[in-house]
């Protein structure tokens, strides 16, 4: 599990990568599940597809760990951070 805070250091923005490998369980089926904690709207997007939007509170996206994503870069000078929890599921 981790905590993110996504602000306007953009320390917790995410360029491409998978799960998978950064935590070392590549070669092994895991899925990862996101779950937004802030009213705040914040974006990711998976290698392929549109870009999903967390519209606030419990907006959840899970996918295969090994999915390539990354994060949206948030606009500059936004007023409140965004708080995400990541799980990983092997």
């Amino acid at each position: 599990m981790h905590f993110l805070l996504q602000d306007d250091s953009q320390q917790a923005s995410f360029s491409w990568h998978d799960d998978a490998s950064d935590i070392g369980h590549k070669g092994i089926h895991m899925t990862t599940v996101i779950v937004s904690l802030s009213i705040v709207p914040s974006c990711m997007r998976m290698w392929g597809f549109q870009p999903f939007v967390f519209q606030g509170v419990g907006a959840a996206c899970a996918f295969a760990g090994a999915a390539l994503h990354e994060s949206v870069p948030r606009r500059t000078g936004s007023a409140k951070p965004v708080r995400k929890v990541a799980l990983f599921f092997a």
